[in-house]
């Protein structure tokens, strides 16, 4: 049995040894206390999740999984369980080739859900201080409401920012594959933020992007140990437009093709069967 909703665990844990003869491995995937700031969130919800996650210890997993090695340590000295077994929120291997850079046109890319709170806001800012040869693409989930900040940012009423619709997972790369570079500026504003290495990260590089990213601590190995991309230096949108102005073609070009490069390492090829073990599949 895998678990992989929290609100479920009071339950599971009441009836798991009646449904299950086998290992019960619980999914605890990103940090899930802490993720809303602000009195009101803290008020209506935060005495429910800390209640909820009195149930990660229970002896009734068997195993415990999460995204990121930080996120493994964090639920071990918080919650006093075995360290959890990382498996990465890796994307499907995609067959795809590196589209060709236009000088005049540098298409940035940040894709996923419109949550402010994760660092749009900083890189919109940063847009409005990028070279003319630099267009920004925002592919995101949302409603009206999330989506409304976004739309009034003078980035976008300049003309400098593209919206793309949402597409199913399994077409995110090949949606992104005409772009350059995947852009994860996340700064540290909670603890998913610090420990942040999400699917964005993964579906990036099946697009074939080069990786524009802050001092992420999850995300900074695989930069480096890839030539995936660049690490910017500080969390203010100055530093990174500083950083991507820097940029040359050749450069982008060679980030590009080192993600190609990688693909197949940070791909399902290589979590899939690791998680299928983990699980007694």
């Amino acid at each position: 049995m895998v678990v992989n909703d929290l609100h479920l665990l009071p339950w599971v844990v009441e009836v798991a040894s009646d449904l299950s003869k086998g290992p019960v491995t619980l999914d605890l995937h990103e940090v899930y206390s802490g993720t809303v700031s602000g009195p009101l969130f803290r008020f209506l919800h935060g005495r429910y999740d800390s209640w909820l996650l009195t149930f990660v210890p229970s002896p009734v997993f068997t195993k415990r999984l999460t995204v990121a090695e930080g996120i493994a340590d964090y639920y071990r000295d918080r919650y006093g369980i075995p360290r959890p077994d990382v498996i990465k929120n890796v994307a499907p291997y995609q067959e795809l080739e590196p589209s060709p850079v236009d000088p005049e046109r540098i298409v940035l890319v940040h894709h996923g859900y419109a949550a402010t709170a994760r660092g749009i806001d900083v890189m919109l800012d940063a847009v409005l201080e990028l070279e003319p040869r630099f267009v920004f693409v925002l592919m995101v989930l949302g409603n009206r409401r999330s989506l409304a900040p976004l739309r009034r940012h003078p980035a976008v009423v300049a003309g400098r920012v593209e919206f793309r619709s949402p597409v199913p997972v399994t077409e995110v790369a090949s949606a992104l594959n005409d772009c350059d570079l995947g852009v994860m500026f996340l700064p540290p504003r909670f603890l998913n933020n610090v420990y942040a290495l999400p699917n964005k990260f993964f579906e990036a590089v099946q697009a074939r992007l080069g990786i524009v990213i802050g001092e992420s601590q999850e995300m900074v190995g695989f930069v480096r140990d890839y030539g995936l991309g660049i690490i910017v230096t500080g969390w203010e949108a100055s530093d990174l437009a500083a950083a991507i102005n820097r940029l040359s073609t050749e450069e982008i070009v060679a980030m590009k093709t080192a993600a190609s490069l990688a693909a197949s390492d940070l791909s399902t090829r290589g979590e899939g069967p690791k998680f299928l073990s983990h699980v007694g599949a």
